[in-house]
Order: structure tokens, then sequence, then C-alpha cells
């Protein structure tokens, strides 16, 4: 009799668990999108930034401001962590090309708008 029980009970629990399932994973599916919206935000800055340092790194050397040498590993450093958040953007891109065209909208209103 207690072996038909514990089956049971095991059978029930198993069905509790196959219909509550979906109800546990909405939480985390909600989650998602603040934490992939967050990251991507994340990385188009860290882009933006490394381009900037880029930049001022290209007018410290037209100004001669810093030495040859200064400027190549200065350069060579940022262009080695800058590819590896271009790297990241463009797994996400592939994945959600979307997301590539809401950008590049925002930088023509920006432009627009400066």
């Amino acid at each position: 009799m207690i072996p038909v029980i514990t089956l049971s009970l095991m059978i029930a629990l198993a069905a509790t668990m196959v219909i509550l399932w979906p109800l546990l994973e909405i939480k985390s599916v909600a989650e998602r999108p603040k934490d992939f919206f967050r990251e991507f935000d994340r990385l188009v800055f860290e882009k933006e930034r490394y381009l900037n340092n880029l930049k001022d790194l290209e007018l410290d050397r037209s100004m001669k401001k810093i030495a040859e040498k200064d400027y190549e590993d200065l350069r060579s450093q940022l262009l080695s962590e800058a590819s590896v958040i271009y790297r990241e953007l463009e797994k996400i891109e592939k994945e959600y090309p979307i997301l590539l065209q809401m950008e590049k909208d925002v930088q023509k209103l920006e432009k627009e708008l400066s």
C-alpha cells in the first residue's frame, strides 16, 4: 500500500512541476529584456568611448603631444580592447538585427538635432 501512495505522490509532484514550470519561466524571461538592453547599452557606450579615445590619441599625435612609440603602444592597446567590444556587439546584432537599425536611427537623429 505504501509503494502505491509513494508512486501516486511522485506522479502528482511530476504533473505539478510540468504544469508550473512555464509559470516559473515567465519571471526569468521578463527579466531578460532589461538585462539584455542594459548590456547592449553598455556595449554601445564602450564602443563610443573607445572611438573617442582613439580620436583624442590621433589629435595628441598630430599636435606632437605624445611620442611616436607611446602613440603606437596606446593605439594598439585601445584597438585590442575595442575589438572585444565590437565582437560582442556583432554577436548581438547578428541575433537581433533590429537593434543595429535602431542604433543607426538614433545616430541619425542625434546628427539632425546637433
